[in-house]
C-alpha cells in the first residue's frame, strides 16, 4: 500500500514539474507576441513553485519578459521599471548557472546597468540621494558579477567599466555632500585604485574625509602618496601644506612652502604664506626669537616682496608686508621702555650711554615704522573704500586698524590716529 502510494506521490509532482515548464514556455510564447500581461501572470506564477524558481531556464524567462516589458516601455508597467525584476533575475541566474544564455544576458546587463545608472542621476538631482545610492550600487553590483571576471570576453566591457567607476564616485559624492565622510572613504579608495576615475581630486577628497574623521595616520599617507602620484597639483600642495601648518611641524611646513615656491614661482598665495611663517618663527608672540631671527626676517622680506609682485593690489599681503616692519620697530619700542625704565628707577650704571642706547632704539623703530605706513595705507585705501567686505577682508581691516593705530600713536601723528580709533570705535560697536 506504501509503496503505491510512493509511485504515485512521484507521478504527481512529475506532472507539476511538467506543467510548471509548460507555464514557461507559455510566457516566454506570451511575451514574443507582446502580451505582457499573460507573460506576467505566467511567469510569475511559475516562480512560486519550489521545483521551477531555481532553473535556469525559468529564471532566465523571467529576465527575459521583464527586460523586454521595459524595452517596450508597455504603459501599464514602465512607472514599476520592470529592469530591476529582470536585474534580480539575473543575479539569480548567475548564482543558479553563471554561463547560461551567457552572450544575451551580457547584452542585457549592459543595458540594465545604463537604466540603474540614469535613474540614479535623475534620483540624485531630484534630491532622492539614499535610493540612487541603492541604484548606483546595483550597477557596482552587476559589474562585479563572478568576481568582475565574467566579461572578460564582453565586447563592451570599456563602457561597463566606466558606468561602474562613475557610479562608484557618485556614491562618493552623494555621501560627502551629506557630510557622512566615513561612509565615503570605501568608495574613494575603490576609485583612487580604479585607472579610470584616479585622478587628483580623489586624493584631496581622502584627505577631507580622514581629515573629518580625525584619522591622521590614514591622512598623512593619502598626502605623501598623492604628492607623488600628482606633484603638480596645486590643490594637493596646499593639502600638504596645510596639514604641516595645523600639526605645528614648523621646519617640515617651511621647507614644503620652499619647495612649492620653486615649482609655483607665479603662485603669490604661497610666497604670501611663506613670508608669514618665517616671520611667525623669526618673532613669536610669546617665547624668546630664535638665534636665526634677523637671517628670518630678510627671508620673510624676500617673500613678501614676491608677493606683492605678483599681486600689487592685495590687501592681506600689504597689510602683513607692513607687519614685517611694524613688528620690528614694536620690538625696538619695547627695548625703548627697558632702557627708560632703567633710568626712571636710577638703575643705569651709566645714564649718557642709556640714552644714546635710547636715541639709537628710537631711530630704528620709527624707521621701521615709516616703512610700515605705505603698505598698511595701501590696503587701508583698499578696504575702507568697499562698503560690502567679506568675513576675510573684514578680519583684516579690523587687525590693520588696530596696527595702524599704534604705528600713528608711536609716530605722534595724532590726526591720523583719531582717524583710524574712530573706524575701529564703529567697527566694534
Amino acid at each position: 500500500m506504501k509503496k503505491t502510494i510512493l509511485i504515485v506521490a512521484t507521478l504527481s509532482i512529475f506532472n507539476s514539474v511538467f506543467a510548471q515548464e509548460l507555464v514557461v514556455e507559455s510566457a516566454l510564447s506570451a511575451v514574443k507576441q507582446n502580451n505582457y500581461d499573460e507573460a506576467k501572470m505566467d511567469i510569475d506564477k511559475a516562480m512560486l513553485f519550489p521545483g521551477t524558481k531555481d532553473k535556469p531556464k525559468a529564471i532566465f524567462a523571467k529576465a527575459k519578459i521583464y527586460y523586454q516589458m521595459q524595452l517596450a516601455k508597455a504603459p501599464k508597467y514602465i512607472e514599476s521599471n520592470p529592469y530591476r525584476e529582470a536585474a534580480s533575475a539575473i543575479f539569480h541566474l548567475s548564482e543558479v548557472k553563471p554561463d547560461y544564455e551567457k552572450p544575451t544576458v551580457d547584452q542585457w546587463i549592459m543595458q540594465i546597468a545604463i537604466w540603474y545608472y540614469n535613474d540614479a542621476v535623475n534620483g540624485f538631482n531630484n534630491k532622492k540621494d539614499a535610493d540612487s545610492r541603492v541604484w548606483m550600487e546595483n550597477v557596482i553590483k552587476l559589474r562585479e558579477l563572478e568576481g568582475g571576471k565574467r566579461y572578460e570576453k564582453f565586447a563592451l566591457k570599456p563602457m561597463l567599466d566606466t558606468i561602474a567607476a562613475r557610479a562608484n564616485m557618485s556614491i562618493a559624492s552623494s555621501y560627502m555632500i551629506d557630510t557622512n565622510f566615513a561612509a565615503a572613504i570605501p568608495y574613494l579608495l575603490r576609485g583612487k585604485t580604479n585607472p579610470i576615475t584616479k585622478n587628483a581630486n580623489i586624493y584631496n577628497n581622502l584627505i577631507e574625509c580622514y581629515s573629518r574623521t580625525k584619522n591622521d595616520k590614514s591622512l598623512l599617507e593619502t598626502i605623501d602618496e598623492g604628492r607623488k602620484a600628482f606633484p603638480d597639483d596645486k590643490l594637493l600642495m596646499n593639502n600638504e601644506i596645510n596639514y604641516y601648518a595645523s600639526t605645528g611641524k614648523m621646519d617640515e611646513l617651511i621647507k614644503k612652502l620652499e619647495d612649492a615656491t620653486l615649482k609655483q614661482p607665479n603662485d603669490s598665495e604661497l610666497f604670501y604664506f611663506l613670508a608669514t611663517k618665517y616671520l611667525e618663527i623669526a618673532i613669536p608672540q610669546s617665547g624668546t626669537k630664535p638665534e636665526n631671527s634677523a637671517q628670518l626676517l630678510v627671508k620673510s622680506e624676500d617673500a613678501y616682496q614676491k608677493a606683492i609682485k605678483l599681486a600689487p593690489e592685495n590687501p592681506s599681503y600689504n597689510y602683513n608686508y607692513g607687519l614685517l616692519f611694524c613688528r620690528q620697530g614694536i620690538d625696538k619700542n619695547e627695548k625703548m621702555n627697558e632702557v627708560a625704565d632703567r633710568m626712571n628707577d636710577k638703575k643705569s650704571k651709566n645714564l649718557k650711554e642709556d640714552e644714546k642706547i635710547y636715541q639709537q632704539l628710537k631711530t630704528s623703530r620709527d624707521e621701521f615704522l615709516n616703512k610700515s605706513l605705505p603698505f598698511f595705507e595701501k590696503s587701508y585705501n583698499k578696504l575702507s573704500a568697499n562698503s560690502n567686505l567679506k568675513d576675510n577682508d573684514k578680519s583684516t581691516y579690523k587687525n590693520l586698524l588696530t596696527a595702524l593705530k599704534v604705528t600713528y600713536t608711536l609716530l605722534n601723528k595724532t590726526e591720523k590716529y583719531k582717524e583710524v580709533k574712530e573706524k575701529l570705535d564703529d567697527l566694534n560697536k
